[in-house]
C-alpha cells in the first residue's frame, strides 16, 4: 500500500476493487482483495500506525503486533524478527509482497556511523568544545554519522538508539533537544538496555524532556539495578534514604542498595556509605 499524499487518511494499493471501511480507524481505504487485510493508516499526530487487528505478518502468518511491527519503505508492515530473519538468512532480500528491496540491515547502518564518527573523532578530538569547531565538510559527516544511525535505530538497534539520546541531550552534532534524547532514551529502556534505563530514570527524576515523576523515576532505576548497574543501584539507595517515588524511607534498604553498587567501585555509593555509618 501507498499513502495517498492528497488525504493522508487514506490508504491504497493501486489495483483498487473494494471501498471498506476499517473497523480499528474509521477511514474508508480502497482494498484489492489481495491487501484488504492491510490497513496501513499514517496517524497525523504520532509516530504510531493503526492496524487492522485481523492482519497478519504475511512471512510468519502470525498477528501483528503494535510492538514488533516493522514498516519496510513500500509501507508493508511485517514482525521486525521475521524481516530480521530473511536479512540473516539471505532467504529473500525483498518485500514479501511487492518484492522492493530491504533496506541495509541496522548493524551494517550502524557499523558504517561508528567508522564515519570514529574518523571524526580521531581528526578533531573528543572534548565538549569538537562539536564547536566542526567545518562544513565534517559537519556533513556528521550529518552521515547522524542519519546513518537514526536508520538503524528505527529498525530497532538498541545501541543507536542510546548513541542518539545522548547526542540529542548533549548537542554533539545535532541540535540540543531534551524532548528528542527522552524519546530515544526510551525506546532503548524499553528494549532492556541498562544504561538507557538508568538515565531515564534520571531524565523523570528531574524532568528532563520529560514530565517530573518521582515514582516513573523509581521503577526504572529499579529495572537497572536490578540488572547489576551501578549507578542505578546508588540511585535506588538514594530513593530509599530519601523516601520519595512512592516508596518508604529505609534507611536500611538504601544502605544495601550503596552497598551493592560500591562493590562495583561506584565512587557515589561509597562517599554515601561513608556518611552514614
Amino acid at each position: 500500500m501507498k499513502s495517498d499524499p492528497g488525504n493522508k487518511d487514506r490508504a491504497y494499493c493501486e489495483t483498487s476493487e473494494a471501498e471498506l471501511t476499517c473497523a480499528v480507524c474509521e477511514a474508508t481505504h480502497n482494498y484489492s482483495e489481495a491487501c484488504k487485510e492491510m490497513c496501513i493508516v499514517p496517524s497525523l499526530n504520532s509516530e504510531t500506525v493503526k492496524v487492522n487487528t485481523s492482519a497478519e505478518c504475511s512471512i510468519c502468518l502470525d498477528s501483528l503486533s503494535h510492538d514488533t511491527l516493522y514498516t519496510l519503505p513500500c509501507d508493508h508492515l511485517f514482525h521486525r524478527e521475521c524481516v530480521e530473519e530473511l536479512r540473516k538468512n539471505s532467504v529473500l532480500q525483498a518485500c514479501p509482497l511487492c518484492r522492493a528491496a530491504l533496506p541495509i540491515g541496522p548493524d551494517e547502518l550502524f557499523e558504517d556511523g561508528v567508522r564515519l564518527y570514529a574518523s571524526l573523532i580521531k581528526k578533531v578530538g573528543s572534548g565538549m568544545t569538537f562539536w564547536n569547531r566542526l567545518t562544513a565538510s565534517k559537519k556533513n559527516r556528521m550529518a552521515e554519522v547522524v542519519a546513518k544511525w537514526t536508520a538503524a535505530a528505527d529498525q530497532g538497534h538498541v545501541i543507536a538508539q542510546n548513541n542518539l539520546s545522548f547526542m540529542y541531550r548533549d548537542g554533539k552534532g545535532v541540535s540540543r533537544n531534551l524532548e528528542e534524547a527522552a524519546r530515544w532514551t526510551r525506546k532503548a529502556a524499553d528494549q532492556g538496555h541498562v544504561v538507557a534505563q538508568n538515565s531515564l530514570g534520571a531524565k523523570y527524576s528531574d524532568g528532563l524532556g520529560v514530565p517530573q515523576d518521582l515514582k516513573e523515576a523509581t521503577q526504572w532505576f529499579r529495572k537497572a539495578a536490578d540488572q547489576g548497574h551501578a549507578n542505578a543501584q546508588y540511585n535506588l539507595g538514594v530513593v530509599y534514604w530519601n523516601g520519595e517515588g512512592g516508596v518508604p524511607q529505609d534507611h536500611k534498604e538504601a544502605a544495601q542498595w550503596f552497598q551493592k553498587a560500591a562493590d562495583q567501585g561506584c565512587a557515589d555509593a561509597l562517599s554515601a556509605l561513608i556518611e552514614i555509618s
